[in-house]
């Protein structure tokens, strides 16, 4: 056994308690920066919020962000930031959930912050995507999954320009039937902005979107007949009455030539006709 006096054993023991001493002065300043991390994410949340704390306030948020710290890391303390004292709030009466969405899309924090009660059973159903396609455009979500349905918003998270998005849910939501909604996403999909500029705004908004409105968009850049080949697929009941739309005005035009045909004919043999209409004879004086 090795005794106590031994050099060898009194210089082991004065190299473990250094480390000792070096690992409780790291543990040290892991914990100031820490709580420095903490202190200052609560302030800038009190500013984006426009709120000020009390004491017991501030005490109870400070664990709350440590906590939440202690599970997702610094990118906690990030969304604290961008979401607002709400978020902390909305983490109290939701559950850690908030937390989980809100850090892996800080920019929005904030929606999910003022707007849990909507968004929150969306992005547990959906995914993050919810939260992306809010930051993008604010109250867009929610309603781009009422018109178009979960996956729509997982595209148009990932594909749609923000500011085509408040026109084109616009016009889903205007649309006559649940057909013409997929018809006017999957013609979006296909032509983009394209298709969009093409749609006619004003009669939309007076009338609603037709499945004929949305094939008149696309045949412009794909032809009538591929628009048509589309809705027979994709909406056969609207079918006949989206060719007859279509054809509308060809047969009036067909019809207005016809008549000015008739006319002209008329007009030419109309001296044949008086010469060969017997005259009556003058009477016997």
């Amino acid at each position: 056994m090795t005794s106590p006096n031994n050099p060898l054993t009194q210089a082991a023991l004065i190299l473990l308690m250094a480390l000792q001493f070096q690992a409780c002065g790291q543990v040290t300043a892991v914990a100031r920066i820490a709580v420095e991390g903490v202190e200052e994410a609560i302030d800038v949340a009190a500013r984006v919020s426009g709120r000020s704390l009390t004491p017991a306030a501030r005490t109870v948020l400070a664990t709350e962000l440590r906590q939440a710290t202690l599970r997702y890391g610094d990118d906690a303390l990030v969304a604290a930031s961008r979401g607002g004292l709400e978020l902390a709030e909305a983490a109290g009466r939701y559950g850690s959930d908030v937390w989980k969405f809100s850090v892996r899309v800080p920019a929005g924090a904030r929606a999910l912050a003022l707007h849990a009660d909507e968004l929150l059973p969306l992005a547990r159903r959906i995914g993050p995507e919810v939260l992306e396609l809010e930051a993008r455009h604010p109250a867009i979500a929610c309603r781009a999954a009422g018109a178009f349905g979960d996956d729509a918003v997982r595209y148009l998270a990932r594909e749609a320009p923000a500011a085509e998005l408040p026109r084109l849910v616009g016009y889903a939501e205007r649309a006559d039937s649940p057909a013409t909604r997929k018809l006017l996403l999957d013609a979006y999909k296909e032509k983009g902005s394209v298709f969009l500029e093409r749609l006619d705004w004003k009669v939309i908004m007076a009338g609603g979107l037709s499945t004929a409105a949305v094939v008149a968009a696309y045949k412009v850049s794909d032809g009538v007949q591929d628009g048509l080949e589309t809705v027979a697929k994709g909406s056969p009941g609207h079918f006949a009455r989206t060719v007859g739309v279509l054809s509308q005005p060809v047969r009036t035009v067909l019809t207005l030539f016809g008549l000015a045909l008739a006319a002209m004919l008329l007009w030419r043999l109309w001296p044949w006709v008086r010469r060969l209409t017997p005259r009556p004879k003058p009477a016997a004086p």
